[in-house]
């Protein structure tokens, strides 16, 4: 157990029976008595946002995890799995613990993850910043202007990108 002066950003707490990781805190303070902390977190099973206000000494359960760094292996139906390059010990996950960051992981990638103590099963996964993503496809760009259209030469690139972006047919030309 922690003070709640004591929690970081970061930390796996115990909360409502739930493991919630810690976006966010605040200091409140007021005129006469003691502090206030106002803790976002989020739950790691289901994702839900919680927000906890706590007084100044008030105890908290802390969730320690392991830190681990395990290679990305594959994807089958709502698993993912993980392997150990120490030992080769192959272990599974539920696939939303990456959530939409799977689409942009490749397999043979190293990954820092975090796993209960025992190292039985996988609490999250650090994502990282960047991901090398190649845009597959031509895009066609075209430029309407008084009823005259323009086409614009077609590009293929490699950029670094965290969100998709969208592949747009061009816009209809109006005469």
């Amino acid at each position: 157990q922690i003070k709640s002066q004591e929690i970081s950003v970061g930390n796996i707490l115990q909360y409502k029976e739930q493991m919630c990781k810690v976006e966010k805190i605040e200091t409140t303070m007021q005129g006469r008595g003691s502090n206030f902390y106002v803790v976002d977190m989020r739950a790691i099973s289901n994702n839900k946002k919680h927000s906890a206000r706590l007084r100044s000494g008030e105890k908290v359960e802390l969730i320690e995890l392991r830190r681990l760094d395990m290679q990305y292996l594959y994807e089958d139906d709502n698993e993912v799995y993980f392997m150990d390059p120490d030992s080769f010990e192959q272990i599974g996950a539920p696939a939303d613990i990456l959530g939409n960051y799977r689409y942009y992981i490749s397999a043979g990638e190293e990954l820092e993850v975090r796993a209960t103590e025992d190292g039985s099963s996988l609490v999250w996964v650090e994502i990282p910043t960047f991901a090398d993503v190649e845009v597959v496809g031509e895009r066609t760009t075209a430029i309407c202007a008084r009823g005259a259209c323009l086409v614009a030469h077609t590009k293929q690139k490699t950029r670094k990108m965290m969100q998709p972006s969208p592949i747009l047919p061009p816009p209809p030309c109006s005469f």
